[in-house]
């Protein structure tokens, strides 16, 4: 059995010292939902699909009010920033990293939640990033690697349940 390395990126270290309150977290969920959308169409490989997701996802982070997006601090810029990097223009193997990035937030975000609408999962892929390994988000236990779609469809493991 493979050791994965445990979600230790900064982001994550310092999101986890933030309180989420409830009505944040019923706020936030669109954009969950959104991300996860975002995911299924990386595993398609379909980049201008995951252009169209990417926007949802910007569209769901946008609905947040001013308040809401204080409380995230950086991580919304930061989301919302980089989900502009997954557009038309760009090869699926760029959108990919941008993702990546993306994701890392995400789940050091939702790390920090009392609760969700939905269980996910927190997976990895000890070969994605030039064999550094990358993690995602998913609402199933199943493999769905986004990272390399159906050339590698089911690398991975399930490293965290979060309900």
């Amino acid at each position: 059995m493979m050791n994965t390395p445990k979600h230790t990126t900064t982001q994550a270290n310092a999101t986890k010292q933030m309180k989420f309150d409830a009505k944040f977290e019923k706020a936030f969920q669109p954009s969950i939902s959104a991300y996860v959308a975002l995911k299924d169409a990386f595993v398609k490989s379909d980049a201008a699909l995951t252009a169209e997701k990417s926007e949802a996802f910007r569209n769901a982070l946008d609905q947040l009010n001013k308040s809401q997006r204080e409380t995230l601090n950086m991580y919304w810029a930061t989301l919302h920033k980089t989900s502009k990097s997954i557009n038309k223009n760009a090869a699926i193997e760029l959108q990919r990293k941008s993702f990546q990035i993306i994701s890392n937030h995400m789940i050091a975000i939702i790390e920090s939640f009392e609760t969700l609408d939905q269980k996910l999962t927190v997976q990895f892929c000890p070969m994605a990033d030039d064999n550094k390994g990358a993690y995602w988000l998913s609402t199933e236990e199943i493999i769905r690697n986004p990272y390399f779609g159906d050339a590698m469809l089911t690398c991975g493991s399930v490293t965290k349940v979060l309900e």
